[in-house]
């Protein structure tokens, strides 16, 4: 991985615009979000990079949400929607993908919002770098409270078969989420790949296989994406479901990592899903404990099963192996303290 520090190479991501004769196809999966979305599609219409085909996927919203994304179509025409049955948000993404003209391709959460230069600078640096994934930074919280402030950036390029080498790695924090990539479209019309339907943390399952599909990425640490958290939201509220899907699609990924022959990234990603698994097992509410705590448990002993024989395991991992085999259920109670103990 090479990281790039230059003056000139920072100038080009300043720079105000790119070649506006590419199309960027944005893709907004809409459910129930009406006290949000306007604020979403303003920041996509106020991008500095213009031309865009913004392309909002209606899934079967039962308030005002199709009725918001039809009053922005009236007003600016580079807005199409679409209107759906329900069918969730792989189903909603991969009918924006299907319909996508321009030959490049992001997705933005219909209750987060982007910086106005973030498709400027991204297509900049896929560009610039001859890259098939550009990834920027992203603010995290809620509540409309974000930090302020910028700071020089940093950008660093490497190839796709280096980032999937050191996978979960240094940058772990940037590599997964769907929202805070540019795509080139290719990436999934020559491949077929989209999301899985029916599935939550969706991209745990997909993102990987993009960059497998990609020669080069091309990263920013510059935070351009504003990733809201909401009560209600996909990844805010746990759920037997959620839960499962996310164990489900940790070990759909760590097995492809395993086949193709990602030993190290195989490795750490099954102690990280070890940790997952110990640590949801500690904070789940009572209520869904009966449901989903012996899977937890289940399926934490089958990561330990492997990890016991890695060569890159860490103390923590190693005290939890070694009381698990004590007995299980009381760690509960250990864990919870010492996830408050850490919080103070």
């Amino acid at each position: 991985m090479r990281i790039l520090y230059s003056e000139s190479e920072r100038m080009l991501m300043a720079r105000e615009s790119v070649d506006f004769q590419i199309l960027v196809s944005i893709v907004v999966p809409v459910y129930n979000v009406e006290e949000y979305l306007s604020r979403c599609i303003a920041s996509l219409c106020n991008q500095s990079y213009t031309n865009l085909e913004i392309i909002l996927v209606d899934d079967g919203s039962t308030d005002s949400s199709g009725d918001i994304c039809d009053w922005y179509k009236n007003s600016d025409q580079r807005i199409e929607v679409l209107h759906q049955s329900n069918g969730g948000l792989s189903e909603a993404r991969n009918t924006g993908i299907n319909a996508a003209r321009g030959e490049y391709l992001a997705f933005v959460d219909s209750d987060d919002f982007i910086d106005e230069k973030y498709i400027d600078m991204l297509l900049n640096l896929a560009l610039t770098y001859d890259a098939q994934i550009a990834v920027c930074d992203y603010y995290k919280g809620g509540k409309d409270k974000f930090p302020e402030g910028r700071r020089k950036p940093k950008v660093w390029q490497c190839t796709a078969e280096n980032m999937l080498r050191n996978w979960h790695g240094k940058y772990k924090r940037l590599e997964t989420i769907a929202c805070n990539k540019l795509y080139k479209r290719e990436l999934f019309t020559k491949s077929g790949i989209r999301y899985p339907k029916g599935y939550y943390h969706e991209d745990i399952q997909t993102t990987h296989l993009l960059v497998n599909e990609a020669n080069k990425v091309v990263f920013t640490d510059e935070k351009l994406y504003y990733y809201f958290q909401r009560n209600g939201s996909i990844t805010s509220t746990g759920s037997v479901k959620r839960l499962g899907d996310c164990i489900y699609g940790q070990k759909r990924r760590y097995q492809w990592f395993k086949n193709n022959g990602y030993q190290r990234a195989y490795e750490v990603m099954c102690v990280k899903s070890m940790e997952f698994c110990i640590y949801n097992y500690a904070v789940i509410n009572d209520s869904i404990y009966e449901q989903i705590g012996e899977r937890l448990i289940e399926q934490y002993m089958r990561y330990a099963k492997k990890a016991i024989h890695f060569k890159k395991i860490g103390v923590w991992e190693k005290l939890l192996l070694f009381f698990m085999k004590k007995g299980y259920r009381w760690i509960r109670k250990i864990v919870q303290t010492f996830i408050k103990c850490k919080s103070k």
